[in-house]
């Protein structure tokens, strides 16, 4: 197995990985590091794990520099794909050394579904996502919600506000 990194990667086999491997958030593509570049001035690191000389995993990160927090590399949305558990330690723990070297306070894994399970990375919740089924307005859980979410939730269920999710979207978007 073998890590390269930025210019030693095509973008092309980058992006055909991440539409393979189902799931991956339009954030990891490759396009999104010349966002994060050119509208931010954030540096950004793509990372990928190769076998058999083909792309099995990516961990694209951004380099972000704030007063607040400090420095910290993040992955985008979506954070990393793999073909396995072992592909994906190996990244992060590539993508931890990295950190390390530049002088970052920690690397950050924006990953809602924890594809990588590990002891020594701790997970922040600050932000996050739900899905619930509220074809019931009176459900139980749609009155667990604070009032300015359900007039939310009740003003986009009466304007049929529907979503999509997948990367077959991303040419429409």
């Amino acid at each position: 197995m073998e890590i390269r990194q930025n210019g030693q990667i095509d973008p092309a086999e980058w992006d055909d990985f991440l539409e393979r491997s189902g799931g991956a958030s339009p954030y990891q593509l490759w396009a999104w590091k010349d966002v994060y570049q050119a509208t931010y001035g954030l540096q950004t690191h793509q990372i990928a794990a190769y076998s058999n000389g083909q792309i099995s995993g990516v961990l694209p990160l951004v380099d972000v520099h704030s007063p607040f927090s400090g420095r910290y590399l993040t992955t985008p949305p979506g954070g990393i794909a793999f073909q396995n558990e072992e592909i994906g330690a190996m990244l992060v723990k590539y993508g931890t050394q990295l950190a390390d070297k530049l002088g970052a306070g920690y690397l950050a894994i924006r990953d809602g579904e924890k594809k990588v399970g590990s002891s020594k990375l701790n997970t922040v919740e600050g932000h996050f996502a739900f899905v619930m089924d509220l074809d019931e307005c009176a459900s139980e859980e749609f009155g667990c919600l604070s009032r300015k979410t359900r007039q939310k939730v009740s003003r986009s269920m009466r304007e049929g506000i529907t979503y999509k999710v997948g990367n077959h979207l991303i040419e429409e978007f």
